[in-house]
């Protein structure tokens, strides 16, 4: 759900807010699947591995007392505020690799599902891409991603409460958003007058039928 629902969907219904001069917009549908499929695919991925983090499990109180176990400053007793330091950085920083790596994946699927969309488009037009946007993009999501999890994963301790599910559900949202208009700056869409408009001629033949340019608009949304 998080790599149709949140992705795809946002891309698409997004994708409806650019306007070429009243020049019209086709999707080639084969690549259009492809791209839901790296999204759903990666994203399904990355959750998986950033959910082998040590404390995403529910015994991550037994997992903790493992790990300190062996830490002097936690043992005794004199050194109160020094083991309330290295309890904070057990669980907030420490072995943060699956959820790294998880994010990494999760940004992944976001950003190629995004300029795969992206590269679907086609009708009397020609594109030219920003590279330094594209980097940007990536990063932005990798990094937003990771927040994001680490609020999942790694304050699982309160992760019952509503509103922290709520803060993590508006930073992946955000970073869904922010790749997607970020990546919409590293392209700019160029008028070919001189290309033959197979788009134009496909909107004029579902002028003549309604209900068909209606499914049409349908899928792409959903």
């Amino acid at each position: 759900m998080l790599g149709f629902g949140t992705v795809w969907c946002m891309h698409f219904i997004g994708m409806a807010a650019v306007s070429l001069q009243d020049r019209p917009i086709c999707y080639d549908w084969g690549i259009t699947i492809g791209s839901l499929s790296a999204a759903v695919v990666l994203m399904g991925l990355g959750l998986h591995v950033a959910s082998r983090d040590i404390f995403a499990t529910p015994n991550r109180v037994q997992v903790l007392k493992e790990i300190l176990i062996h830490r002097r400053e936690v043992t005794h007793r004199r050194y109160t505020k020094r083991a309330m330091r290295e309890i904070f950085q057990v669980t907030c920083l420490e072995q943060l690799q699956f959820i790294l790596m998880g994010s990494f994946l999760a940004a992944s699927g976001a950003t190629v599902m995004h300029f795969t969309g992206m590269r679907a488009m086609h009708g009397a037009f020609t594109t030219q891409w920003r590279p330094r946007w594209i980097v940007g993009s990536a990063i932005y999501a990798v990094v937003v991603c990771f927040v994001g999890f680490w609020i999942i994963f790694r304050l699982r301790w309160k992760v019952k409460d509503q509103w922290l599910r709520m803060v993590s559900a508006v930073i992946i949202a955000g970073a869904v958003c922010g790749l997607h208009f970020g990546g919409m700056l590293s392209v700019r869409y160029i008028a070919d007058n001189e290309s033959h408009d197979v788009c134009q001629e496909t909107q004029n033949q579902h002028d003549k039928s309604p209900n068909a340019w209606t499914t049409h608009q349908l899928i792409v949304v959903a």
